[in-house]
């Protein structure tokens, strides 16, 4: 899926949208300054893979952005 926030006022319907399709496990577009980025929960299931195979990479880390140390000694 792709939501776009630039020139956007972004409210608590879109959020939660957003973040349903997240937890559900989709694979979201991400525009920033120069390129588009995918992101996923990490945490999820085959959801890694099925980002690697959309970027077309099979053995390149992704990067793993978490709101605490916790959370990533969490993930392992």
């Amino acid at each position: 899926f792709h939501f776009s926030l630039i020139n956007r006022n972004i409210n608590q319907l879109d959020l939660k949208i957003i973040s349903e399709r997240l937890l559900n496990g989709e694979v979201g577009v991400v525009p920033t300054d120069t390129v588009y980025g995918l992101v996923c929960r990490a945490d999820k299931d085959g959801v890694q893979e099925l980002l690697s195979s959309l970027k077309g990479r099979e053995s390149k880390p992704g990067t793993v952005i978490a709101s605490s140390v916790g959370q990533l000694l969490a993930f392992g």
